[in-house]
């Protein structure tokens, strides 16, 4: 039998072939004691055939049309009615290339390109299984190589989507319709995934590709005939929607790719949530179609900044705000060296007694002509330009000569809690500069704390969590940040080296509803059941001071108490609370 061929140029979109078992081979099969004059028919009978296989025992011959033709003409002398009598068996055995089925096209046609170009094969056997072999034409295999090449140029290799390049050319495609068609609604999804590089940093690019397969692989499920998934690199995606119809529409879908997104996946055996945030562009008859890609990218910041884990639509006013952002960029470079950086401090208190038991250290900076600039705008371009490690030495150094300087002075035993990116804790000099820190101010190292967020923490046994056992051994206790945004996987959060939790304010400004109290409630007897000191972020209200109380949450820090203040603002606040009586926690 024979089998037709396809070709790569036969459907451009195809994904190539991952091995050479994928590529349409021909299956007929002779023995060494088949007639010459059958095997001469059975070319003659079928044009399409242009090689088979002759299977001797354990070995596998090619025998093409070619090769056999040019037997037949009596290199041994023979006549030729005499000759076809004989059975193949008696004629020579061809050079032959076997090939497993799993082999590569690319390795395959390696292989052939090996031998001289006057001996090259046509054909190729391929392996399948013990009783099952194949021929492929050298042709078709240099054809698939050849579409490969080509897909690959338009594809993301990791992921199969479409690359920037092809993304382009297909927005392009929609806004020159949209020109001729004013109905013709289309909108470009910008799609950033937000916790990305702790799962990249910390259980290393494999676990990573795993998740932006993952995440690939959930785009694909919205793709119909005017939707295309694409990859531009890294952890960033895009989404074209064409013939749309209506705004709305689009809307819909970036809010349904956002759900989908932010659903955990299982990652390294724990089932983790990355999210994404997600800039919408819609077409506006003006905008060229690289101009929407921008757009589409800056409203991605807007909702990373403004709606985490959800989308936002691009307007006009955020081309100034990138702009801002370019500047505050530049000036970033030298703000440390120029002495533009302050630490402020936000009080931690006893909630039964409500006097000061630490404050948190709080980078601000302060430039001459925009005045404070919030950490909002300037921590997320630190941690992209890895300034985020020298500043955060300097606030560590800062913060513990300054928290020294008041234990001294007012002879009590505060602590000190300072925020440790996810880039320092990949410093592995972080261990010497934290002993360094404690040496040159004094502070004991029980009364420093390291908050961290819970995404840090992806797995027990990472370098990350293996550097902060070695700090936690100098001393040092280590608080959870933000408890309830991130990973929150309970199944590995008694062996990590904790001592406090730290509750997200998210949880405290819904403590008015019956089901959130129950719920904070819970969180709390878990910290107890750890051993682990319960701390409360974001208290403002009395009401929610009672709520925390009566649920036997130890610390908490909210503009209840104090707003972060200067160095001179918290010292006059200091003074005045230290001056206080404790509360009664009985009263």
């Amino acid at each position: 039998m024979s089998l037709l061929r396809t070709t790569a140029g036969d459907d451009p979109s195809r994904k190539p072939a991952v091995c050479i078992g994928q590529l349409p081979c021909q299956r007929v099969t002779v023995s060494p004691g088949s007639r010459v004059f059958e095997v001469e028919h059975m070319f003659l009978s079928d044009s399409t055939l242009s090689a088979m296989v002759m299977r001797e025992r354990d070995q596998a011959f090619c025998i093409s049309r070619d090769w056999f033709f040019a037997q037949l003409v009596g290199p041994l002398g023979h006549g030729r009615s005499l000759y076809a009598r004989h059975t193949i068996g008696h004629l020579p055995r061809p050079d032959t290339l076997l090939l497993p089925a799993s082999v590569s096209p690319i390795q395959a046609a390696q292989e052939v390109q090996t031998r001289p170009p006057e001996s090259r094969y046509h054909d190729i056997v391929v392996r399948h299984s013990a009783d099952d072999y194949g021929t492929l034409a050298v042709a078709d295999l240099f054809a698939e190589v050849a579409h490969t090449h080509a897909h690959l140029g338009l594809h993301d290799p990791l992921t199969g989507l479409p690359n920037r390049r092809l993304f382009l050319e297909r927005l392009r495609g929609a806004h020159d319709r949209a020109r001729r068609d004013a109905n013709n609604v289309f909108g470009v999804l910008f799609v950033d995934l937000d916790d990305f590089k702790p799962i990249n940093d910390v259980l290393g690019h494999e676990t990573g590709d795993v998740a932006l397969i993952t995440v690939a692989r959930r785009l694909q499920r919205f793709e119909r005939d005017h939707v295309t998934a694409a990859r531009f690199g890294g952890d960033e995606f895009g989404v074209l929607v064409d013939h749309a119809g209506d705004a709305d529409v689009i809307l819909e879908l970036a809010d349904q790719i956002a759900r989908s997104l932010n659903r955990p996946m299982l990652l390294s055996g724990e089932r983790m949530k990355l999210g994404a945030s997600i800039g919408v562009a819609l077409s506006d008859g003006q905008s060229s179609p690289e101009n929407l890609l921008r757009n589409a990218d800056l409203a991605m910041y807007a909702a990373k900044r403004d709606n985490k884990g959800g989308y936002a639509i691009f307007e006009n006013e955020m081309h100034a705000r990138a702009s801002k952002r370019l500047q505050l960029r530049s000036q970033l470079e030298t703000a440390l060296e120029r002495d533009q950086f302050e630490v402020f401090f936000q009080p931690l208190v006893a909630l039964d007694t409500l006097q000061p038991v630490g404050m948190e250290a709080l980078v601000r900076w302060r430039l001459p002509a925009l005045g404070i600039v919030t950490p909002e705008q300037f921590i997320p371009l630190c941690e992209q330009t890895g300034m985020i490690v020298p500043l955060g030495t300097w606030v560590l150094e800062t913060a513990c000569s300054q928290v020294a300087e008041w234990r001294r002075a007012h002879s009590t035993a505060l602590t000190l809690s300072v925020n440790i990116s996810p880039r320092q804790l990949l410093n592995p000099g972080l261990t010497q500069e934290v002993t360094a820190a404690l040496a040159s101010s004094n502070l004991p190292p029980d009364a420093l704390v390291l908050e961290v967020t819970e995404n840090i923490f992806i797995d027990d046994s990472s370098p990350i969590t293996e550097r902060m056992r070695s700090i936690r051994d100098l001393g040092v206790r280590v608080a959870l940040d933000d408890f309830g945004t991130g990973f929150s996987s309970l199944g590995y959060l008694s062996r990590l080296p904790l001592d406090m939790l730290k509750l997200d304010r998210s949880f405290v400004s819904q403590l008015s509803q019956p089901s959130q109290r129950a719920l904070f409630r819970g969180l709390i007897e878990l910290a107890h059941a750890l051993d682990l000191t319960a701390v409360a972020e974001g208290i403002e209200t009395l009401e929610q001071l009672e709520i925390l109380r009566a649920a036997g949450c130890e610390r908490g820090q909210g503009y209840l108490f104090s707003r972060p203040l200067d160095r001179d603002q918290i010292q006059a606040w200091l003074l005045q609370k230290l001056s206080q009586p404790p509360l009664d926690a009985a009263a």
